[in-house]
């Protein structure tokens, strides 16, 4: 079995990277991938884990891009996380998230919010801040009474704190193609597009590889949306359960108990 979307404490994530190879293991798994938000510092220990473990660990990033007022997920397989540009590339989305962090954070205390960096840095664990430490500040702190209100209210698109990105979907499907890599598109559902076919053939058009098809919550009449797409489009269709830890309840690894073949077809699509 096989899980292709897994997060960190490099990331967002509440599990380390050993940790997280230890529980594929008890969760059954021979292949997974390391995807953690705009970071590859994950990677090195969890493939070592792996190796021990008897556990293919695939060399991962999950890009948070913006297009037309929605957030877009590029997932990219297989990349070097040794090249020059990807490195360069996830430096500068550090900065931008920190900077943007400092920004909603002005937002919120005009909005008689009152939390600092300092906080937000209490809670993330590696060397990225995302919305998600921004939203178990305010839980915390009782601004809000759960993670969702918070992206409802403040930190979602289009909300009173919310600040925009930088990093477009075809912007990060050249930069995992220019590292070698494979890129998918996340869980196109929860993208919400009324133009959806429209854009994945645009994604299409510009080198992307696969489709996110299976994942939690998606149902059968997705699934076969999704492979359509990818039968119309000559894409991959993948699947993963977005694992980020046990503080999520609507995911754990091996849930959707992918087959290898996934993990087969996307080596084909490597090596072509």
């Amino acid at each position: 079995m096989i899980d292709l979307h897994i997060h960190t404490t490099a990331s967002d994530g509440t599990l380390s990277p050993i940790e997280l190879v230890k529980y594929a293991k008890q969760k059954n798994l021979s292949v997974i991938a390391i995807t953690d938000h705009d970071s590859i510092s994950a990677l090195e220990e969890a493939i070592l884990e792996g190796k021990k473990k008897n556990i293919t660990v695939i060399p991962g990033i999950e890009f948070s891009t913006e297009y037309n007022y929605k957030e877009v997920h590029i997932l990219g397989y297989f990349i070097d996380y040794t090249n020059e540009e990807l490195i360069k590339t996830i430096n500068s989305l550090k900065n931008e998230r920190i900077n943007r962090t400092y920004k909603i954070i002005e937002k919120l205390n005009i909005n008689n919010i009152n939390i600092s960096m300092e906080d937000i840095e209490k809670e993330a664990k590696g060397d990225v801040i995302s919305r998600m430490h921004i939203s178990n500040v305010l839980l915390k702190k009782n601004y809000v009474s759960t993670k969702a209100e918070a992206f409802e209210k403040y930190l979602g698109i289009g909300k009173s704190a919310y600040i925009k990105r930088k990093l477009t979907p075809l912007k990060a499907i050249e930069i995992i193609k220019n590292s070698g890599g494979l890129a998918v598109l996340a869980h196109p559902k929860l993208i919400h597009l009324e133009n959806e076919k429209e854009f994945i053939s645009l994604l299409a058009q510009n080198k992307l590889d696969g489709i996110e098809s299976y994942y939690p919550g998606f149902s059968s009449s997705d699934v076969d949306r999704y492979i359509n797409f990818c039968n119309i489009y000559n894409l991959i269709p993948t699947g993963g359960s977005d694992f980020h830890g046990h503080n999520r309840l609507t995911s754990d690894l091996n849930m959707l108990k992918l087959p290898q073949k996934i993990y087969l077809n996307l080596l084909n699509r490597l090596n072509v």
